[in-house]
């Protein structure tokens, strides 16, 4: 097994793309300047490729700034062209943000699963399962803050949500799908502790489309990143006179 470096590539507000791959695991290692310690840097990043209507994004998944080598597993269904990486920028940070991305190739000898399984983690494979859905997935993301005991509605419903990842700072948060008068959560869809990160699996996200609620015992700051079909935060049309 080899790591062959596909490229280096500035992460920018909107979608960029490596050059065409063949392949299922990648390996992503970032560089930063102009950064600042307190920044949380974000992105997305997913599959992507080519036909005559354009560029598809799918299976899209949140990632950020960590000085640890990080790897992904993505799947391309068989059949499809040009295939590539796409990523794009979710924080107004000016830091300067570069990716280099690997690529994992064997032989025709080598065993790749075997390979993944003895040297990452066992659940790495769970991103080589076909969850194609069609057409692009429009990221949007936001930062909010929890008051002390005060459930709050991060997220409205949204029909067209394929895909979603929460991230908790100092506090645990438990997510929920509502809070009644007494503060219980009517479902509990995550019990988050201190600086978690938390993706709503394919199955989750498929199945679960209406309100995200959140509550935490101190004050605190959550964010979210939400992948939908449909874009939640289309251009304003300019006003005129």
């Amino acid at each position: 097994m080899t790591w062959n470096i596909l490229g280096t590539y500035f992460v920018k507000k909107d979608w960029s793309f490596s050059k065409i791959v063949s392949g299922e695991v990648f390996r992503i290692k970032h560089y930063l300047s102009n950064y600042k310690n307190n920044e949380y840097l974000k992105g997305a990043i997913a599959p992507a490729f080519v036909d005559s209507k354009g560029t598809n994004i799918y299976n899209p998944k949140r990632f950020s700034y960590r000085k640890d080598l990080e790897i992904f597993t993505f799947y391309f269904p068989v059949g499809i062209e040009e295939q590539k990486i796409a990523f794009r920028r979710l924080d107004d940070s000016s830091a300067i943000w570069k990716i280099q991305i690997d690529l994992l190739e064997s032989s025709q000898n080598e065993n790749l699963v075997t390979y993944v399984v003895n040297n990452y983690r066992e659940e790495l494979l769970m991103a080589l399962q076909p969850r194609l859905y069609s057409g692009e997935a429009f990221p949007s993301s936001k930062d909010i803050d929890l008051k002390k005991n005060e459930p709050k509605r991060i997220l409205k419903a949204n029909a067209s949500r394929v895909g979603l990842t929460v991230r908790s700072t100092g506090q645990p948060v438990i997510l929920a799908t509502g809070f009644d008068d007494n503060k219980a959560p009517l479902a509990v869809l995550e019990k988050m502790p201190p600086n978690y990160n938390f993706d709503f699996d394919a199955t989750l996200a498929g199945a679960y489309k209406g309100e995200v609620w959140a509550l935490s015992a101190s004050e605190t700051e959550i964010s979210y990143t939400e992948f939908s079909t449909e874009d939640q935060n289309p251009p304003q049309e300019p006003v005129t006179e």
